[in-house]
């Protein structure tokens, strides 16, 4: 039996935005965005493809033609309509196309495998974090939603955002504001939209990490090391949760990368378009991830050379110039649109201001760089336990390894060379996660019993580690005032507060400026733009983007002398100048000291002061 499920949906996504009938259209719009597109090439590329490769290829593939399209036809359309004309062009395409009912079969076999339960105790545990973090913790999400939410109020592609934020021009990979200005015009609010988004790619992380190692070792090791990838060592959700999603969503096309290298170099058959949409997707969300596939390809060709000299290289390679290609016309849009900012993160004070964040990295000892070069985390500078326990389970299997997949070896060689040497440098010290694709391997090697794999697990709840069950248990025995960097639910309610009570035309002053390289605010204050369409008096110096330097440093100054003094009558005078109406201090307030604007009556009205969340009104 076949049926016409994909026009149907397009249909009832339709049907359901036009009606505004939420959350209908939201489910249905994620799925026709980042599903359906990925799902119908595959079906016609590879359709003995079994279901979990559709899925993950068909969510990775949806992704990158939709960051493509709508990239581009909001160069020259209203975004209001492209949010439409994608969906109709998806439904004339989709129209001929059936579901074969006997394939979904396939999901109920899935259903008794272990697989299977591996995705649904994942699934359980990142659901459970989900509520316990309500959205992605760190500042990332933040500033990217700023730019896609001003994008939805342009209606157009641009990179000029005033007057919402200072930012003349930016450059940044598309997918961190595109995926975040398609989730808000169907429907979400652009942060929990990317905290969903961010789940459902680790999800599909696992499905490609277990696709990668069924490839080289088989079903059974690729069963038990995607149990342990998931539970221990899932770097998308590590680095996504705390704020990093652009660089986390860009190692899912990394993992499926892999794969691709992988059959080329061992002369399987691939598909060029499938490989250059996968490969574009790199691209689309942060390029500095791709260091880790440079790594993987070079212990993959150091292998083949060893082994069968350079013809079959040479053979392998010829594949690459035609996928490079297609990536390049896929980027154009992009790098056309943007190419005059491009420069900007290499000017002097801003690779000095990221110099900052690694200050204290710069003067380790030799010792201290080869521990975290093997152990370490890519935020906060932790030393894990469970790292280091399986680096000794990898010199216990290297002997194993060098039978069954001796390019592992040197893909661990290589990986521990290269985060030694960039261990100073603040973005790419991120490379030390290179190292976790290998140790659900080696564990996979040695523990082999489930049971006892599942009561191992119950130890991480409480060991100090990268797990997400140690992160999990952290929340949950913390007091809120342990872990300020968690956003409370006191501050929903402020901006509850804000959408219902203040007129849409204020604009506020937000303790700490603004999230960028060189400040921030611990209270999330820049959320209260995407989220509630109130201006902000933005002064932070992103490193990404074009501000004038003067206007920066005179906005700086005005705040410098509010936090010393509320009163200054002639810092008020520029604030209203400005167009500011309205102060916010949250829980974790960082110069604005609510005590002393609640003590200046004279010029500040205290309209709202909840659970250490407080609203101040410019007289």
């Amino acid at each position: 039996m076949r049926i016409f499920i994909y026009p149907i949906i397009c249909i009832l996504f339709l049907l359901f935005s036009f009606l505004s009938i939420q959350p209908l259209s939201q489910c249905l719009g994620f799925f026709v965005f980042f599903l359906l597109p990925g799902l119908l090439l595959i079906q016609n590329l590879r359709p003995r493809a079994g279901i979990v490769e559709k899925l993950t290829y068909g969510f990775a593939i949806s992704t990158s033609i939709s960051v493509v399209t709508f990239l581009t036809l909001g160069l020259f359309l209203k975004l209001s309509e492209v949010i439409f004309i994608i969906p109709l062009a998806l439904l004339v395409i989709s129209a001929p196309s059936t579901l074969e009912l006997r394939p979904l079969r396939g999901i109920k076999k899935m259903r008794r495998e272990k697989l299977f339960y591996i995705l649904m105790f994942s699934l359980l545990i990142r659901t459970i974090l989900l509520l316990q973090i309500h959205t992605i913790i760190g500042h990332d999400v933040g500033r990217f939603s700023i730019i896609s939410h001003t994008l939805v109020l342009k209606d157009k592609i641009t990179l000029d955002l005033r007057p919402y934020d200072d930012a003349k021009g930016f450059f940044y990979f598309p997918a961190a504001f595109i995926i975040p200005t398609i989730l808000e015009l169907i429907g979400f609010d652009p942060i929990f939209g990317v905290t969903i988004f961010l789940i459902t790619t680790s999800i599909f992380g696992i499905l490609a990490f277990y696709l990668l190692i069924l490839r080289i070792f088989g079903k059974q090791l690729a069963l038990r090391a995607a149990f342990f990838y998931a539970f221990l060592f899932d770097p998308i959700l590590h680095l996504g949760i705390f704020g990093i999603f652009p660089n986390a969503m860009s190692i899912f096309f990394v993992i499926l990368s892999m794969i691709t290298l992988y059959e080329i170099l061992n002369g399987k058959e691939t598909n060029i378009w499938i490989s250059s949409l996968i490969f574009f997707g790199i691209y689309a969300f942060h390029l500095y991830p791709i260091l880790m596939l440079f790594i993987f390809t070079l212990a993959l060709i150091s292998e083949k050379i060893l082994l069968e000299g350079l013809r079959t290289i040479k053979i392998a390679l010829s594949k690459f110039p035609t996928i490079l290609l297609i990536v390049l016309v896929l980027s154009a849009p992009h790098l056309l649109l943007s190419r005059d900012y491009l420069p900007i993160s290499f000017r002097k004070e801003n690779i000095a201001d990221l110099m900052m964040f690694a200050y204290e990295r710069i003067n380790w000892q030799i010792s201290e760089k080869l521990l975290y070069s093997l152990a370490g985390t890519p935020l906060g500078g932790l030393i894990s336990p469970l790292s280091i326990a399986s680096f000794i389970f990898l010199l216990l299997t290297a002997p194993t390894l060098y039978k069954k997949a001796p390019f592992l070896l040197l893909f661990c060689l290589y990986a521990f060379i290269f985060s030694f040497l960039v261990i100073s440098e603040f973005n790419l010290v991120r490379s030390v996660i290179a190292l976790w694709f290998i140790y659900p391997v080696v564990l996979s090697l040695l523990l082999r019993k489930w049971k006892a794999n599942f009561l191992i697990l119950l130890l991480f709840f409480w060991i100090e580690s990268q797990s997400p069950l140690f992160l999990m248990w952290y929340f949950w025995s913390s007091k809120p005032e342990d872990v300020p960097w968690i956003i409370n639910p006191s501050f929903f309610e402020t901006i509850q507060f804000i959408k219902g009570n203040i007129p849409q035309n204020s604009k506020f002053l937000i303790d700490g400026g603004g999230a960028g390289c060189t400040g921030a605010t611990p209270s999330y204050g820049e959320r209260i733009f995407p989220l509630t369409s109130r201006e902000i008096f933005f002064f932070t110096n992103y490193c990404w983007a074009d501000y004038d330097r003067k206007i920066y440093e005179h906005k700086v100054e005005i705040y410098r002398r509010i936090s010393i003094d509320p009163d200054d009558e002639e810092a008020i005078l520029e604030l209203k100048k400005y167009g500011v109406t309205h102060i916010y201090i949250g829980r974790e307030h960082l110069a604005l000291n609510p005590e002393l604007f609640l003590k200046s009556q004279k010029h500040y009205e205290v309209i709202y002061q909840k659970d250490g969340e407080y609203i101040f009104q410019i007289k």
